[in-house]
Formats: structure tokens, sequence, C-alpha cells
């Protein structure tokens, strides 16, 4: 039976002649993947076949192994993103990285919640996309279990590390008790502390410069590899390419 799903489009294939493939994540059911048939046809009688980082109403039934796509309408195209190279890959990193760490069918309110309001506020083009992505990385990564410690050490210190394994920071005393980390300065533990606990519509206020840029992007990069195993973000490459990050 045919049910309806609010669900973010995170990334579009073409499948066979004339299908296209939708890797949605929905706000009832979490990951998943759905085909829709016959896309010329589709769009003359069953609505749009939304680009990617598009929020549609879809009407669903599901098949075997797939979901398949009966009807749909589009909720917020989030254009903004489409309209700039450099909003439209850190929007296909967001995707990727989400994509590819969370279990189909999985649900998942609160993450759908805040990768809604991430595209919504890249799409407004108001806030620095670097910032909106690495505080949605590190909150991504707390709503999936993998939550820094960030607020067990004194902010005076001059040398501390922060710990792969757990999220922690440690000072450089402690430094023969771990094996996985990397040393951080004061403002990189802070910004860390600004990305984990801001909401995302104060990060207006937040400037950080190249070398701040590159070292947080280190060290997320890092710790979602090293608690989610994949390393290859095709996405990420072009970020790289672009001197974002």
């Amino acid at each position: 039976m045919a049910k309806d799903y609010d669900g973010l489009v995170l990334r579009t294939v073409n499948y066979g002649e004339g299908n296209k493939i939708l890797d949605v994540f929905t706000s009832e059911k979490g990951k998943l993947t759905v085909i829709a048939r016959n896309i010329r046809e589709f769009k003359k009688s069953k609505g749009k076949i939304a680009e990617p980082f598009c929020r549609l109403n879809m009407n669903l039934y599901r098949g075997k192994k797939f979901y398949y796509l009966n009807q749909s309408n589009i909720i917020e195209s989030y254009s903004g993103i489409r309209e700039d190279i450099d909003r439209m890959y850190i929007a296909a990193y967001i995707s990727e990285m989400t994509y590819s760490a969370i279990e189909s069918e999985e649900e998942n309110r609160i993450l759908y919640e805040l990768i809604n309001k991430t595209f919504k506020l890249l799409s407004e083009g108001e806030i620095d996309c670097v910032n909106l992505l690495f505080s949605y990385q590190i909150k991504f990564l707390s709503f999936i279990g993998y939550k820094p410690i960030l607020n067990n050490i004194d902010i005076k210190s001059e040398n501390f590390y922060f710990n792969y394994e757990d999220g922690s920071v440690f000072p450089k005393e402690f430094k023969e008790s771990y094996r996985y980390y990397i040393e951080i300065e004061n403002n990189i533990y802070k910004l860390l502390k600004i990305f984990l606990y801001s909401r995302l519509e104060d990060l207006r206020k937040i400037d950080i410069n190249k070398y701040e840029r590159v070292k947080i992007e280190h060290i997320l990069y890092n710790y979602m590899v090293f608690h989610i195993g994949k390393y290859k973000y095709k996405s990420l490459k072009m970020l790289k390419t672009l001197d974002l990050i």
C-alpha cells in the first residue's frame, strides 16, 4: 500500500532506460532508495522529479527490494544551493557523508531536521558555507553516537590534544596514554566547541582563517573516518580543488 513521506533528495542517478534512482533521507523512515520509473511520463502526470538537495512530499509504495515513486510534490527546492558551486559541493559532501554513515530505514528525526535546516541556510547564502559544513559535521557525528567530549580541559593550557578514539581532549602530560590524536591550539579548541554547541543560525558571527579551516577539516575528517570507516569522498576532493578547505 502506498504511503506519503517527507524526504530530502541526497543524490539522483540515471537507471536503465528513462528511469532514475533517488537516494533520499526521510523524516519517517530514515534513508531510502527510491526508483522513479519512466521519467518523461511521470513528469506529465504525477509531478516533478526533484534535483538533489530538494525537499519533497513523496507517495511511495514498497516493492521486494526498493521503494517506488508513485507521486511527488516539491516542498522546498533550495535552489540557492545549485546556483553556487561552493554551496553545491558543500551540500554534496554533507549528503555523501550522511548517506554513507546511516543504515537504511532507521528513523532519525533529529538528524533529518538538522540536514533540512542546513540545506535551508545553505540555500539562503547568508552564512559562510564552510562554517555550516563544520557545524553540521560535528553535530551529525554526535547524533549518530560519536559526540566529542569538549568540556574536559582547562582552556588556559598551552599544549593539548584531540583524541580520535572518543573525541576527548587531553593535556600533554597524558600523551603516552593514547594512540590516535592530534595536537590542537586554543583557538581550534574554541572553534570546535562553537561548531558543536552553537545553533546554525548563530554562525553568522563566526569568522575563521585559512589555517583554522584546514586544521578543523583535518580533525573532523579523521574523527569521522576513525568511527565510520569510509575515507574516500568525491565531493571532498572537489572542495579541496576549489580551495574551500
